[in-house]
């Protein structure tokens, strides 16, 4: 929770920036289509916004934001945080920043960038280091040209479990998997 004092605003997502999520999220992951409520999708924040997936009531909401922030606490989110955006400026006009995180992954299963590793590489890849691994050790298709850099995968154990999403570059036979946010993150310095 934040102590700084700003005016925070809680409102629904409009339908133009639900547009633009959902076309950078189906292009990063490679999903035919999300399967993510717009009606469940607030922002929260000025400056920069935070996308939370809240199924509460918005008037209750409302009036316990209003209640954390006169007593000092700036919340970065009411609800499940899903996504950060920054806006910046870029010449004349604004260029958004989209910066998935971790609690996404829940409405991703369904996308084609996934990755299944074993039990052991996935325990390596939780302290947040590049792994390389040998490309049989993955059981899902990579292509040996694989270096893009605006791709993520969903990573999953061979036993069904997501535990974060990576960008993969390969070379020769073996895959470099860097992982951008997983379930080691909480333990290492999540705050």
């Amino acid at each position: 929770m934040q102590t700084k004092k700003r005016k925070l605003e809680f409102n629904p997502i409009n339908p133009k920036l639900y547009n633009i999520i959902t076309a950078y999220l189906k292009k990063k992951f490679n999903c035919d289509s999300l399967d993510i409520p717009i009606e469940r999708l607030f922002a929260l924040g000025n400056g920069f916004l935070t996308v939370c997936y809240f199924s509460g009531n918005l008037e209750a909401a409302k009036i316990t934001l209003s209640g954390l922030q006169a007593q000092g606490l700036h919340p970065y989110c009411l609800g499940v945080p899903l996504l950060i955006i920054k806006y910046t400026k870029h010449k004349n006009s604004k260029k958004i920043k989209i910066k998935p995180l971790f609690n996404l992954i829940n409405f991703l299963k369904n996308c084609k960038n996934k990755i299944i590793l074993n039990e052991r590489i996935v325990q390596k890849l939780s302290y947040g280091k590049p792994i390389d691994v040998d490309l049989r050790e993955i059981n899902s298709y990579i292509s040996k040209h694989e270096n893009n850099k605006s791709k993520l995968y969903v990573i999953e154990t061979d036993t069904g479990i997501t535990i974060g999403f990576s960008r993969i570059f390969v070379y020769k036979n073996k895959a470099r998997i860097l992982p951008v946010s997983d379930i080691g993150w909480y333990l290492r310095e999540g705050k």
